[in-house]
């Protein structure tokens, strides 16, 4: 069960990658944000286009708050971009945490 602070059907939908790619962004880069871009596509796949984005990068003012306070093992801060504007919230799935996701993944996250 998808548990956030924001209900958004992107991170529902898209939980897996989003849990994956935020473990391989931690365990490389240390706490961040998981951005979003809903507004887009990839050319060879219809999922939004994903990226991790460290706090060292000059994360926005709530997205440094949520950052420096989430558990990475259990949560993903996520920053959805689409046409309405950012949302950024916390999210978590009882039954799959961040590192047992990576641990089951055979592809490699890409870093952009």
């Amino acid at each position: 069960m998808l548990v956030t602070d924001c209900h958004c059907t992107v991170i529902e939908q898209n939980w897996k990658d989003i849990a994956r790619i935020a473990w391989a962004g931690y365990l490389n880069d240390g706490r961040g944000v998981l951005r979003i871009d809903a507004s887009r596509t990839d050319t060879v796949s219809p999922r939004p286009l994903m990226f991790y984005q460290p706090l060292t990068l000059g994360l926005a003012e709530d997205e440094c708050l949520l950052a420096e306070a989430y558990d990475p093992t259990k949560e993903v801060v996520v920053c959805v971009v689409d046409c309405g504007g950012r949302h950024t919230c916390k999210a978590s799935h009882l039954d799959s945490t961040p590192p047992a996701i990576y641990a089951q993944s055979e592809r490699v996250p890409v870093f952009n």
